[in-house]
């Protein structure tokens, strides 16, 4: 798991009266958000290991 500093992200919190089946809306669309920056960071960093691991094959020949 890695931390990630939320400087760069602006977060504002919100109270809204909702009924039972709109908040488990609200909650489904927030997880499914959550795993997608999940998702997209998993890509970026795994997108930098490979240019690093092709930069280091490239130096060896």
């Amino acid at each position: 798991m890695r931390v990630v500093g939320l400087q760069s992200y602006d977060i504002e919190v919100t109270e809204v009266k909702l009924k039972r089946t709109d908040y488990e809306n609200q909650v489904v669309q927030l997880v499914k958000a959550l795993l997608e920056i999940d998702r997209a960071m998993k890509q970026q960093q795994d997108q930098a290991s490979d240019q690093s691991t092709a930069s280091e094959m490239k130096e060896a020949r």
